[in-house]
């Protein structure tokens, strides 16, 4: 999911901030945005997504936009690093 995807289309529906999540190993497969959707009242649109596995580790990449939150979207990267996910402000 490269920087193109923010372009044309994608735009048009992201009405909030864009976040990039990118989840490695067993983050991948645990349901961490729901977890941290509760936790923050963090309310997404999700626009891109992928799972797949990279020398048998799985990989995922998300692109959202963030519809509603409890907290600043700035406190998200380390709210989701403590998931062990990695969480861009785009």
């Amino acid at each position: 999911m490269g920087q193109g995807a923010l372009n044309g289309r994608w735009r048009e529906h992201a009405d909030g901030p864009l976040l990039r999540l990118t989840f490695i190993g067993d983050a991948a497969l645990a349901p961490v945005l729901d977890k941290v959707g509760r936790e923050t009242g963090l309310r997404v649109n999700l626009l891109s997504g992928t799972l797949s596995e990279i020398k048998n580790t799985p990989f995922g990449q998300l692109l959202l936009t963030v519809l509603a939150a409890d907290v600043a979207t700035a406190a998200l990267p380390e709210i989701f690093a403590r998931e062990g996910v990695r969480c861009e402000v785009l």
